[in-house]
């Protein structure tokens, strides 16, 4: 997520109750982040570094998200 992006309001009362594109609209805002976050790193057999993303990873922080978007209590 960048610098001056926000999740507008409507959207995040659109995605706790359930609205599967304010939900895929927030987790887009997230997915930089979270990939950054999901990146592994690990050697070939011949020695040389590779990255990868943990996918296991990547699904438990999106599943927390959407947990997350859930609980948010709007006032």
């Amino acid at each position: 997520m960048s610098k001056g992006k926000y999740i507008h309001f409507d959207t995040l009362v659109s995605a706790k109750t359930g609205d599967i594109v304010a939900i895929q609209d927030i987790l887009n805002q997230f997915r930089g982040y979270i990939i950054s976050r999901s990146l592994r790193t690990a050697y070939r057999p011949d020695g040389s570094l590779y990255q990868y993303i943990d996918t296991d990873v990547q699904h438990k922080m999106e599943t927390d998200l959407i947990e997350a978007i859930y609980k948010f209590e709007i006032r």
